[in-house]
């Protein structure tokens, strides 16, 4: 059965387009792989230098100069809060592809796939698992912000 693709593009042989498919299937998946090992070590970095930063700001920096440091921290995790909507964006668009891509891949009939093989045809990330931890990353980076703008009242510890 000729997919939609093939339809449009006749000249392609039967295995030119298998390889097409499972090349298409990989590079998908290797995007997802790449996009959040980059933006998990993003956000760890991220989460540590807000600390760090609250900590200092905390012993070192005197009430009345407060203001522009707690704004730079509070636009950078505005910034993180749509870097995570971006990836969970992302990651859902290519899981799509990488669904439709398999289900091409499954109903091919000049592929012949054994059983752990098409179980092993599915999307990298769990789609739920996504959306949480782009929902668990805004709430985080909104308690960041939070926390920032409570240091503009809060005065250093005593000595």
């Amino acid at each position: 059965m000729p997919t939609k693709r093939q339809k449009e593009s006749p000249n392609v042989s039967d295995s030119a387009w298998d390889t097409f498919l499972f090349k298409q299937f990989e590079e998908r998946n290797l995007t997802i792989r790449t996009a959040w090992d980059i933006y998990i070590k993003f956000y760890v970095a991220f989460l540590t230098l807000n600390v760090a930063g609250i900590g200092v700001v905390v012993q070192s920096v005197q009430l009345p100069s407060r203001g522009p440091i707690v704004y730079a921290f509070a636009m950078h995790n505005l910034l993180a809060i749509g870097t995570a909507v971006f990836i969970w964006r992302l990651t859902k668009q290519l899981n799509a592809e990488v669904e439709e891509i398999a289900e091409q891949i499954r109903t091919r009939e000049s592929i012949s796939l054994l059983k752990n093989q098409r179980v092993s045809l599915q999307a990298p990330t769990p789609r739920n698992l996504v959306l949480y931890s782009a929902i668990g990353n805004a709430i985080t980076h909104i308690g960041l912000i939070a926390c920032w703008i409570w240091l503009l009242w809060s005065a250093a510890p005593p000595k």
